[in-house]
């Protein structure tokens, strides 16, 4: 009888086990009543034709579904209250190398191409999904610990140049089956077959998906399936976060661009590479930023609703060019076309922080950030580095700890956790988390740099003199970022000597010197017209 055909028993099958759910001690307790008084069997009538209504009440209800009664009884929700989705990695059934990156791929694919949706409030982005790789799956566990209504899983096997992959759409409210399917094509057929699985998804999730939406799932940024596939390893490549990984992507990003030069994508994965090569100092900044802006902007002359490209062109704009205004309106331009890209979010909380001081719009968007990608260890490393520049040590020092509950092993959450025991006096504490950071991470200059800085504000001096002649010897090897160099001497009470190394920075273009106006470890030079003028020189707003 609902007015939505969709919203109606399919069958009657279907109506019959809903009925049958109803246990027999609920229809007791519609009907019972208290023990009948003397008045006789035709007073006992009204009651029976009322427990009659009330019995013909419940089925209509649960017919209509009314405010979520038959769901509620069966322990989940219909498909179309679902909102919010995780597309786990598809497992690579054996373990064929050349397939890992393949599966990896459409599982980002999906991701990105579902997270545009306007009905769908929250897709997990494929950081926090990764975690999950190779594990055995309880959608309900996974449901709960990324607070998410469903969950895609899937395998892929490769024979040759055919595909089968096969997928299983589940609610993860009682890990009931929404919808499954087998596929089986070709690389050839690949862009049909993704394009097949997620509007099989918005379908089973009974989505109203507007013109822009239809658009927006079937797009294909190319047609050249040899690059398609280049791009699919470089993501996979990129994803590593290493030297290494990072390396192997351009070199895949620059083939796929070779065999299809309108390759947007492509150019903003390159883009993406030399943007992080540079902010983890393994170019320098004149090196590696000029190559990644130049990159977003051929991506954007060719798809200018690319949310991805903005982004990593509004990164160029604040670490490198100090455009910060113009950082600002590309960032917000990249939420706009895509509110579900998490990246997005994260670096625009950082721009607000270290551009603005605007903290509380800094959490919220990092927060949000958070929402979308709940198991990345940089995104919950970063909240807490946000609370540490607002100069609230206790809670980020308790956000940092829980990231490292998370994963002992991540250094920069050690880092970072030493510079707000460092603001809290507790010495002893941050030079052994500082020390962690550079066992676990190797010879890192920014790194090693922050442990100088704790035995300067300690009373170490002669150790701090140290760091800064290891770091001087391992510049003939790798980009040591003079900021770090100035911070050490700020520790030191060396103001002529840290605004030496601030100048070198200042030519040098130095990623960290985009922090110069919120980093209390320079809070001894603040006062020095030197440091007012350098602020106005990088154009920080005011």
């Amino acid at each position: 009888l609902d007015k939505e055909p969709e919203n109606r028993y399919q069958s009657a099958k279907e109506l019959g086990v809903d009925l049958r759910r109803v246990s027999v001690s609920t229809l007791a307790a519609i009907t019972s009543r208290p023990q009948a008084p003397a008045w006789g069997k035709s007073a006992r009538r009204p009651l029976a034709v009322a427990g009659l209504a009330i019995l013909s009440l419940l089925a209509v209800l649960l017919g209509l579904n009314v405010g979520g009664l038959r769901d509620r009884l069966q322990g989940g929700i219909a498909p179309e209250q679902i909102t919010s989705l995780a597309v786990l990695p598809l497992e690579n059934v054996g373990g064929d190398a050349d397939a890992e990156y393949f599966s990896d791929g459409i599982t980002e694919s999906l991701i990105n191409s579902l997270s545009q949706l306007q009905n769908l409030s929250k897709v997990i982005s494929y950081n926090s999904v990764s975690n999950y790789k190779g594990q055995h799956i309880d959608p309900k566990a996974v449901g709960q610990e990324l607070d998410v209504d469903a969950v895609l899983l899937g395998k892929i096997v490769r024979r040759g140049e055919m595909y089968t992959i096969s997928v299983e759409l589940v609610n993860t409210h009682d890990n009931s089956h929404i919808w499954g399917e087998q596929y089986n094509c070709r690389m050839v057929d690949i862009f049909a077959m993704q394009e097949a699985i997620a509007k099989a998804i918005t379908s089973n999730l009974r989505l109203k998906l507007s013109g822009e939406d239809e658009r927006r799932l079937t797009k294909r940024y190319t047609e050249n399936t040899e690059a398609y596939r280049a791009y699919l390893k470089g993501r996979y490549y990129w994803n590593k976060r290493t030297e290494e990984g990072f390396r192997r992507a351009i070199q895949s990003f620059e083939e796929a661009i070779a065999k299809d030069p309108n390759y947007a994508l492509a150019y903003a994965g390159l883009a993406d590479t030399y943007a992080l090569l540079t902010r983890y100092s393994y170019l320098t900044a004149k090196e590696g930023y000029p190559k990644a802006q130049a990159a977003a902007e051929k991506a954007l002359g060719i798809d200018d609703q690319l949310a991805e490209a903005h982004t990593s062109l509004a990164f160029t704009k604040r670490y490198y060019d100090w455009a910060w205004s113009d950082a600002e309106r590309e960032y917000q331009l990249a939420i706009q076309l895509n509110p579900g890209y998490a990246t997005a979010h994260h670096w625009y909380a950082l721009y607000l922080v270290a551009a603005t001081g605007r903290f509380e719009e800094a959490i919220a968007e990092i927060e949000r950030a958070q929402q979308l990608d709940p198991l990345s260890l940089i995104i919950n490393t970063n909240l807490a580095w946000i609370n540490y520049f607002a100069r609230r040590y206790p809670e980020a020092i308790d956000q940092f700890q829980k990231t490292l509950d998370m994963d002992r092993s991540f250094g920069l959450a050690h880092l970072r956790l030493g510079l707000a025991y460092e603001q809290e006096k507790m010495f002893e504490e941050a030079i052994k988390e500082f020390q962690e950071a550079v066992d676990l991470s190797g010879p890192n200059p920014e790194y090693i740099a922050t442990l100088g800085h704790a035995y300067a504000v300690a009373g170490r001096r002669g150790e701090a003199f140290k760091i800064v002649d290891e770091l001087t010897k391992l510049s003939e090897q790798r980009n040591v970022q003079a900021y770090d160099i100035a911070v050490i001497y700020s520790g030191l009470g060396d103001s002529e000597q840290a605004f030496t190394w601030l100048e070198t920075a200042y030519q040098e273009r130095s990623s960290n010197l985009g922090y110069l106006k919120i980093d209390p470890r320079l809070g001894p030079l603040r006062d020095d017209p030197r440091f007012q003028d350098l602020l106005r020189r990088m154009n920080f707003p005011e």
